[in-house]
C-alpha cells in the first residue's frame, strides 16, 4: 500500500509509526533516482554516478533522428520474444544486408538461387552490393540501400526487362513491397502497398520516376491526414528500408512515417538468453485515436501466429549461432571487412567500457 509519485517523492506508508521509531520521513524511502534523459520518445537511462554528457552520446545520431520524425511515432504493435543467445549475438543479426538471400529468399530469389543452385553461368545481382556502412563514435552506426525497391528501384528489385509498362513497374513494385508488409506489418504497411497500386493508370512525367512519384503520393496522403512525417529530403528517402543503430541495444528501421524498431536486452543473469523486443511504429493521422501501447510475450518463436515470417527466420537462426560459439573447436570468428563494421564498432565500445570499470 506504500505510494509514489511519477518523480519518486513517498507520498504514503501505511503505518508509517511503525518505522524507524515513528521518525520515518519521506525523503528516507524515496525512490533511488539515476541519470536520464528524454529524446525521440525514448527514455534513455544511464547508472554511472557522473555518466558522459548525453549530447556527446548521442551528437552522431542526433539529426537522423530528429529528422526521421521517431519521436511521433507510437507503437502499432510490440512484441516481446525470448531468444535462447546472448543479446549481442542477437542484435548482431540485424547490423547488415549480408544475410538477406540466405536467411530470406523469398526477397531476393535470384541471389538466393545463386547460393542454393548453383549453376555455371549464373549471375547474382545481391541486393547488399548497394548497401553502404557507416561507423561512428560511441558505437553508433548505421546502413542504407543506394538502390532499393523501397525508393522505387523496381528493375533492380524485379529483374524487369526493358520492354515494361508503367503498370506493371507499379505492380512490380507494389508485389515486392507487400511482401514486407506481409512478412513483418512493420515499416511497409498494407497501407503503403496500396499508395502504390494507386499509381496505375498515371502517367509519369519525363522529369520524375516511379519511385518520386511514390514518395509524392505518400506525402499527399499524409497530408490530407494531418499526419507527421519525416522531412522529404534525399538524406531521410535515402534512409527507407535501412537502419540506424543506437548503441547499445537500439535498432531503428525507418520508412514514411513508420519504422520498425528492435531492442534487445539481457534476459536474467543467463549469458545464453535475451528478450528481443519488435515495435511496430508509426504516426498516426490527427484525427485518429492513438492505441495504448501493450507489450505481449510470444510464447512459441516458430509460431507463425504469433512471430510473422521475416522476424521469424532471423531470429531462428539465432539460437544455433549461439550453440556454435560454444563449440570446443572455435577460436574466433572474423567478421567482413564491409558488411559486419557496425558489429566491430560496437565491441570496440564494449571494450572500451569494460576496459574503464577494470
Amino acid at each position: 500500500g506504500w505510494r509514489w509519485d511519477l518523480h519518486g517523492n513517498n507520498e504514503f506508508v501505511l503505518e508509517r509509526q511503525e518505522f524507524r521509531g515513528g521518525q520515518l520521513q519521506n525523503k528516507d524511502v524515496a525512490l533511488r533516482e539515476v541519470h536520464h534523459v528524454v529524446f525521440a520518445g525514448f527514455i534513455f537511462i544511464n547508472l554511472a554516478k557522473d555518466p558522459q554528457p548525453f549530447d556527446d552520446f548521442i551528437a552522431p545520431v542526433r539529426e537522423m533522428l530528429e529528422n526521421l520524425a521517431i519521436s511521433e511515432m507510437r507503437n502499432y504493435w510490440w512484441k516481446a520474444i525470448p531468444v535462447k543467445s546472448n543479446w549481442k549475438v542477437a542484435q548482431e543479426a540485424f547490423f547488415e544486408g549480408y544475410h538477406v538471400p540466405a536467411t530470406h529468399p523469398q526477397l531476393e530469389p535470384h541471389s538466393a538461387d545463386f547460393i542454393y543452385k548453383p549453376t555455371p553461368d549464373a549471375k547474382p545481382d545481391f541486393n547488399h552490393w548497394n548497401v553502404a556502412y557507416e561507423t561512428y563514435a560511441r558505437g553508433h552506426g548505421r546502413f542504407f540501400g543506394k538502390k532499393t525497391p523501397m525508393k522505387g528501384n523496381v528493375r533492380a528489385a524485379a529483374n524487369l526487362g526493358a520492354a515494361v509498362s508503367t503498370d506493371d513497374m507499379i505492380e512490380a513494385m507494389a508485389a515486392r513491397l507487400n511482401l514486407l508488409a506481409e512478412g513483418m506489418d512493420a515499416q511497409v504497411l498494407p497501407e503503403d502497398v496500396a499508395v502504390v497500386r494507386s499509381l496505375k493508370g498515371k502517367p509519369i512525367p519525363e522529369d520524375s520516376s516511379l519511385g518520386a512519384e511514390y514518395v509524392k503520393a505518400l506525402y499527399t496522403r499524409a497530408a490530407m491526414q494531418q499526419r507527421p512525417m519525416p522531412k522529404p529530403t534525399p538524406e531521410n528517402i535515402g534512409m527507407w528500408g535501412g537502419e540506424i543503430f543506437v548503441f547499445p541495444n537500439l535498432m531503428i528501421l525507418p520508412q514514411a512515417g513508420n519504422a520498425m524498431i528492435y531492442r534487445v536486452r539481457p534476459d536474467g543473469n543467463d549469458p545464453d538468453k535475451c528478450i528481443f523486443e519488435i515495435m511496430s511504429t508509426k504516426t498516426y493521422p490527427a484525427a485518429e485515436k492513438v492505441p495504448r501501447a501493450i507489450m505481449r510475450l510470444v510464447t512459441d518463436l516458430e509460431d507463425p501466429e504469433q512471430v510473422y515470417l521475416i522476424p521469424r527466420q532471423d531470429l531462428g537462426n539465432i539460437p544455433r549461432m549461439q550453440k556454435g560459439l560454444h563449440s570446443k573447436g572455435i577460436r574466433q570468428t572474423w567478421l567482413a571487412v564491409e558488411q559486419e563494421k557496425i558489429i566491430l564498432n560496437m565491441h570496440q565500445e564494449l571494450d572500451r567500457y569494460l576496459l574503464d570499470e577494470i
